[in-house]
């Protein structure tokens, strides 16, 4: 802002701060005083359907031959002026907004005069969504509005977002056929923003079409997607394989999501569980516990070295697994697969007596789970374990390479 126009906001603000029509104080100049001092013209501000604040009209009193303040110019301002389904565009001398617009840095003020604001009907992506049934088929029976931004010129500005309260974009596209297809995606994101064509005045509205989830799920195509997950995280596999590189992964101690793996392998990782203290039960495997809303579906850990120290003696209970020590009533599983090398550190037994070495693996047999029944055990395999017990102190143990068991 140029020096003279600074000075012109602060004289208009100034004489905006004495105007008192409403007679809230006897200190504050009323219009005949604004008069008096100079402040000849009435300048209103129709905002046709806007609001200011929560004011639909502003008015000022300037200066004969001065400028005019606009409306969200500066911080001390009147707020700009916002309509719901609405981009302002300018402020005109006619309500139809024919003309030029009103230039605030050159056209000055030499009578009373209203300044009519202009609006542009918002642009919009219409977005037809839907679910996937149980052949893998999407219904685009859902329809939100997304926001396209837009200058006060009408050209239409990038979208760097797109979201579905409730639901988890899989892909956007910009036809039906290629959202059955899965084919040409479009990429929204901050770094990719995305201008949709075709938008003018008289067309303020484009499609497109997008595959969803229903609900929250964590999309995991990169190795930096998986390294944690928490009790509630929904896993949904993008890539056929994915390489760690022996990257650690912290599983959580009871897992209440749903991991849908497509057929997914990931391979070379590691998962390390501490000891713990103190008395109670314990279950150690990959995720240590499933919880009764737990689903794990077609997924391949490929590779995993995993190591547990259950060394605490006074433990009242130790279960272990190879996927999980502990699966609660209702976990399910369908087509999981592991492979990798599996080392548990047990104390010989308790302080208590119990034997937990011997209980743990009985006959060295590598199992599933240790301890509840899991649906659809039969389904997974873990073939290619290799399962090491080791006492405290001991650096090698019995193992085994057997390939089921619950």
């Amino acid at each position: 802002m140029t020096r003279k126009r600074l000075f012109w906001a602060a004289v208009l603000m100034a004489a905006a701060a004495c105007l008192a029509l409403a007679g809230c104080s006897q200190n504050r100049l009323t219009r005949e005083d604004l008069i008096d001092r100079g402040y000849i013209h009435h300048v209103v501000f129709d905002l046709q359907g806007g609001k200011s604040g929560d004011r639909e009209v502003l008015e000022q009193y300037v200066q004969d031959n001065s400028l005019v303040l606009e409306p969200g110019s500066t911080t001390d301002a009147d707020d700009a002026p916002v309509r719901e389904g609405y981009t302002f565009n300018a402020f005109y001398l006619t309500p139809d907004g024919e003309g030029e617009p009103w230039d605030f840095e050159t056209d000055r003020v030499t009578s009373d005069i209203t300044l009519y604001a202009r609006w542009n009907s918002n642009y919009t992506i219409t977005l037809h969504y839907g679910v996937a049934d149980a052949e893998g088929n999407y219904t685009y029976d859902r329809t939100t509005s997304i926001t396209v931004p837009q200058t006060s010129s009408g050209e239409a500005g990038a979208v760097t977002s797109v979201t579905i309260s409730n639901y988890t974009i899989l892909g956007l596209y910009q036809t039906e056929a290629d959202a059955r297809a899965g084919t040409n995606p479009v990429t929204i994101s901050r770094d990719n923003p995305y201008t949709p064509e075709g938008l003018t005045a008289e067309n303020t509205t484009v499609h497109m079409w997008a595959n969803t989830l229903r609900g929250t799920w964590r999309l995991v195509s990169s190795a930096s997607q998986f390294t944690e997950i928490g009790r509630n995280t929904n896993i949904y596999m993008m890539v056929d394989y994915l390489d760690l590189e022996g990257a650690a992964v912290t599983f959580p101690d009871s897992y209440a999501g749903t991991f849908r793996g497509n057929g997914a392998t990931i391979a070379n990782f590691r998962v390390e569980k501490a000891r713990v203290t103190g008395t109670g039960t314990f279950s150690y495997g990959l995720f240590n516990t499933l919880a009764e809303d737990a689903q794990i579906s077609d997924i391949t850990f490929e590779n995993v070295t995993f190591t547990a120290d259950l060394s605490n003696p006074v433990a009242t209970e130790y279960r272990a697994g190879i996927l999980a020590g502990t699966a609660e009533e209702g976990a399910t599983v369908q087509n999981v697969t592991i492979s990798g090398d599996f080392t548990f550190t047990i104390v010989e037994q308790g302080t208590n007596g119990t034997p937990f070495y011997s209980d743990l693996f009985p006959n060295n047999a590598a199992a599933l789970v240790g301890y509840g029944t899991l649906t659809g055990a039969d389904t997974c395999n873990i073939s290619g374990v290799q399962l090491t017990k080791l006492r405290p102190g001991e650096t090698s143990g019995t193992d085994d390479t057997e390939t089921s068991g619950t």
